[in-house]
């Protein structure tokens, strides 16, 4: 079984100052997956646009076909999930193919769109394994109202920089065709790390805080 996967991780500090952490303000999917086995073919489609604040969603699809000794199984899937301190994107492709001169073919399709509130400076580190132009993952940035490109698919693999507050959008993709038979596993993985930074005052406050202690301990 050929099984590929698209993760994407982030994950914000949650200091003791109680800084504001990063959320899904909206998010899209859309899903697809076909199997053709000889004359058999299914296909099957998922999507939903404009789904608002959804925090942990998951969704999968999947389509058979099969034609006397031949068959063929493929499968898409989208999954989410949004905590104070972690979003996660998972995208999967599979296809299971037993093609014993049916002429199997099968295409597989996940894809995820989601809008991320940024509401403070945040430091950002990204790392990323991926096949393009099968996959990709990129990150836009709202400046008035036109989404401008921010993190590229080529540097998203090694990225580093803060973020101003505003609205940013992660758009991810993974397709997948396929034909014959086919085993394996071959795994694609994105990651984001986003820490808030203290405002001077914040410092100030926490630095203030420190010394009052260290006096009292002296007292």
């Amino acid at each position: 079984m050929n099984f590929h996967k698209i993760i994407v991780a982030a994950a914000c500090a949650a200091p003791a100052m109680g800084l504001a952490q990063i959320s899904i303000y909206d998010a899209s999917y859309r899903l697809e997956a076909d199997a053709r086995s000889g004359a058999s073919f299914d296909t099957h489609t998922a999507f939903l646009n404009n789904m608002g604040p959804v925090q942990g969603f998951g969704q999968q699809i999947d389509s058979f076909a099969n034609q006397a000794s031949s068959n063929v199984h493929t499968f898409a899937s989208a999954a989410w999930n949004c905590s104070p301190t972690t979003l996660s994107l998972s995208l999967v492709a599979c296809w299971v193919s037993v093609d014993n001169g049916a002429g199997n073919s099968g295409h597989m399709m996940s894809r995820a769109t989601l809008g991320i509130d940024v509401p403070s400076v945040h430091a950002v580190t990204t790392m990323a394994q991926f096949d393009p132009p099968n996959s990709f993952t990129e990150i836009d940035m709202l400046v008035g109202t036109t989404w401008v490109l921010h993190v590229s698919r080529t540097q998203i693999q090694n990225y580093s920089g803060f973020w101003m507050p505003g609205s940013y959008r992660l758009r991810s993709q993974r397709l997948y065709d396929r034909t014959g038979n086919s085993t394996g596993c071959v795994p694609y993985s994105f990651g984001l790390t986003a820490t808030p930074v203290p405002e001077p005052g914040g410092l100030l406050a926490l630095g203030l805080g420190g010394l009052a202690l260290l006096r009292r301990k002296r007292a």
